[in-house]
């Protein structure tokens, strides 16, 4: 059997299979981190952020007003997870690895916004690079017991 089929088997779940309790909590953390940046993102690009976001955090990026910020956070860390459930739901082929770009992406936001902006709010923003790194982890864990189940 090829590596190719043996990944697109393991990553993929029959209709009648039950959920295993990894992808259950990998979908529940992609609705809450969602719900999370669609309120952030829309509260950027909507509502005047200055009363909640200091202007000196903004001084520190590329950008001038907080509404391309705010369509990054709705994007990447909102629609992307809304995506990977989506495949979820579906039971797409491609879930699993959705999964593991969810997370990834959410470390590479907080990486970033901690170098442009620096560590401003460290419980917020080390809760969310913990949310990232335990979301790749976990889906990590889920794929290779697809794979053990498969071979």
């Amino acid at each position: 059997m090829s590596t190719s089929t043996l990944l697109h088997q393991a990553v993929r779940l029959p209709a009648r299979t039950r959920r295993g309790g990894k992808e259950r909590a990998l979908m529940v953390m992609e609705v809450v981190l969602a719900v999370g940046a669609y309120g952030g993102g829309l509260m950027m690009m909507l509502v005047q952020p200055d009363d909640y976001l200091p202007p000196e955090w903004l001084g520190r990026t590329p950008f001038r007003s907080w509404v391309l910020p705010g369509v990054a956070l709705t994007l990447l860390v909102g629609v992307l997870p809304t995506l990977a459930l989506a495949g979820a739901i579906r039971r797409s082929g491609w879930a699993g690895l959705g999964h593991v770009t969810v997370g990834a992406v959410l470390v590479g936001w907080i990486a970033i916004q901690v170098a442009w902006v620096g560590l401003v709010a460290p419980s917020l923003q080390l809760s969310y690079l913990t949310f990232g790194l335990v979301l790749v982890g976990v889906a990590f864990l889920d794929l290779r017991g697809r794979l053990r189940n498969v071979a």
